[in-house]
């Protein structure tokens, strides 16, 4: 019956085409989204390398790990074995061994599988908000600091200047690019950031006469001004 009908034979056929076209359209976003994902994913896994040794490699505590970021292999903090790579994939890993060692069997810390995960979510978030643009770049990096001095500030009391002020300086940097707010917002949030919290702290260590916010917190609320702006 379509062929006596050519026009409705061509709408029929637009459809099909539009509708495979769709198809497409969403198994290549599939894909993007999951390629995005795992790469946030392998950044949580390295972000856990900084959370656990950079603090005694900076100074900050005795005994939280030992040589730098890249050597020696990651290890088992019980046994000492060194992990494989099957040990080492984000996420499935944890899954896998069901949250033990699977040397010595003892557990492992859930925060392994979190960070990961967040990592993998600030990616998608980056990407959903910028899409293909510097800024989702910029933005995943900001996101990936945040969640690295989170668990170090978590575990240890710390907000390491390793950290915080390179992201002052990058935060500067990209609005100075003009990626996410005007440069001049960029600098007084910064400033005010820093100042507010460094006030704060003042006030009730007089107060009280003892500390009670550190410098590290007026350096991060600097760091997200200079990212956000004021």
């Amino acid at each position: 019956m379509l062929r006596r009908f050519g026009l409705r034979e061509t709408n029929r056929r637009g459809i099909t085409h539009r509708s495979s076209r769709l198809e497409i359209e969403q198994v290549a976003e599939s894909v993007v989204c999951a390629t995005i994902f795992i790469v946030g994913l392998t950044v949580g896994s390295f972000l856990n390398v900084v959370i656990h040794r950079g603090p005694s490699m900076w100074g900050l505590v005795d005994g939280a790990g030992r040589g730098d970021f890249i050597a020696p292999r990651s290890y088992c903090p019980n046994c000492q074995a060194t992990l494989s790579a099957a040990n080492l994939i984000p996420l499935l890993s944890y899954l896998a061994q069901r949250g033990r060692c699977s040397r010595c069997g003892a557990p492992i810390s859930v925060r392994y599988p979190v960070v990961e995960a967040m990592g993998g979510a600030s990616a998608l978030l980056a990407a959903a908000l910028f899409g293909a643009a510097p800024a989702a770049i910029a933005a995943s990096i900001f996101g990936f600091a945040l969640i690295a001095l989170a668990f170090i500030d978590a575990e240890t009391g710390y907000l390491p200047d390793a950290i915080t002020l390179p992201l002052i300086g990058a935060g500067i940097a990209a609005n100075a690019a003009s990626l996410f707010v005007p440069l001049a917002d960029a600098l007084i949030g910064a400033a005010a950031g820093f100042v507010l919290f460094y006030a704060i702290g003042e006030i009730y260590a007089r107060l009280r006469k003892r500390d009670g916010l550190g410098l590290g917190d007026a350096k991060l609320l600097a760091a997200i001004g200079a990212w956000t702006g004021w």
